[in-house]
């Protein structure tokens, strides 16, 4: 058997999470969690998730049990498809709690049918624990506060020309650009975006 470790707990959110706010030009009043869970919910309907995993944004919020619920139904499924799939624990992960977890992949067969589970059972719950949970949303208004200065100040150490008053999402969005233009220049590395943990 090959081992694959699959590492969505990690990167779910990455770089994506901080440009969702680059794609208007115009503002508008902020989502509340309620109309973020209902969001959640009528993606899952639409992609054809398992009515198990749409149930559990029927009461307005996702709970930690709740994620755990999906996680576990996705390896179960997973498992009656034929991998193994190792839950090791729990670790902390940009402001919320996730699972640790690895897949191994039977010589001869791909991930497909797992990853065909996962959005079945966990995918939106999951999207929703790690990008959109208050806890989540709260980690990110701290990280932004904290990183928002060092941002800023390497794009100008850069040579890129961004106003002081830039949002973070438009420093984000320098950034990622200005990365396009020389991979050697990565302010959001450079800043520990990635593994920041205040």
């Amino acid at each position: 058997m090959q081992l694959n470790t699959l590492a969505r707990a990690a990167t779910i959110l990455g770089i994506a999470a901080a440009l969702a706010g680059c794609s208007s030009s115009t503002p508008s009043a902020p989502a509340t969690s309620v109309d973020v869970v209902a969001g959640g919910m009528a993606e899952a309907k639409a992609a054809g998730a398992d009515p198990s995993q749409i149930e559990l944004f029927a009461d307005g919020a996702i709970s930690y049990s709740d994620y755990e619920t999906a996680i576990n139904r996705y390896a179960a499924c997973a498992r009656d498809a034929g991998y193994t799939v190792t839950i090791t624990g729990t670790r902390a992960s940009q402001g919320v709690t996730v699972l640790n977890y690895a897949v191994a992949v039977p010589t001869g067969k791909t991930i497909d049918l797992a990853d065909a589970c996962y959005d079945k059972y966990a995918k939106f719950v999951d999207k929703y624990w790690q990008a959109s949970s208050p806890d989540a949303i709260a980690f990110s208004d701290r990280r932004e506060n904290a990183l928002r200065p060092q941002l800023h100040d390497c794009l100008v150490r850069y040579k890129v020309d961004v106003p002081d008053d830039a949002s973070f999402d438009e420093l984000v969005k320098s950034a990622v650009d200005h990365l396009q233009k020389d991979e050697s220049q990565n302010c959001m590395v450079d800043i520990g975006y990635g593994t920041w943990q205040g």
